[in-house]
């Protein structure tokens, strides 16, 4: 009952924001389908003592506690700015919507399970897996899309661009996309 209700949750997510996008790539494929490389930065931020300045919001799991807030069961809800460039400050291409869970009993590995829909203007892109947060990169799954994202397949790379303490973080992320023609 929980699945159904999170991917109801992001398909209203994604219905209801629309952004611009910067495709720094695209390419024909022998088989006819087209890649696509896309690049923005996630500003994922986390507040405990004024959470209006937040976008991600602890749902399950200790409450406002910064030493077990990654323990094992916590759950994030994210509305995290996606940008052109690093800076907060910078043009905004769309949002990520969705949530990360804690999947680890082991603070060596900071593992969190991450599912989230870019929200863009010209469709939405579907991401899913495994983010070990201390490793340089990280690749997730494209699960899919919407718009001029149909059928999308493909991959991200994750890496942390910037830490801004005690839990904020800047991610740069580049997504690799193989779209089917039509």
């Amino acid at each position: 009952m929980l699945r159904l209700s999170i991917h109801a949750a992001l398909a209203a997510a994604a219905a209801i924001s629309c952004f611009s996008c910067l495709i720094c790539a695209a390419g024909v494929e022998r088989d006819g389908s087209s890649t696509t490389r896309l690049h923005f930065f996630m500003h994922d931020m986390v507040n405990l003592q004024n959470p209006a300045n937040a976008t991600t919001a602890l749902v399950a799991g200790p409450k406002n506690n910064l030493a077990t807030l990654a323990s094992l069961g916590s759950v994030m809800v994210i509305d995290d700015k996606l940008t052109e460039g690093p800076s907060p400050d910078s043009p905004l291409v769309g949002r990520a919507q969705g949530f990360y869970m804690s999947d680890s009993t082991s603070i060596s590995s900071l593992g969190l399970f991450i599912t989230f829909t870019a929200v863009l203007n010209n469709g939405t892109i579907s991401l899913h897996g495994q983010d070990n947060v201390l490793d340089r990169e990280r690749e997730i799954a494209v699960i899919g899309g919407t718009g001029a994202f149909r059928s999308a397949a493909g991959y991200a790379i994750i890496s942390t661009n910037k830490m801004i303490p005690p839990l904020s973080v800047i991610l740069d992320v580049q997504v690799f996309l193989r779209l089917r023609a039509s």
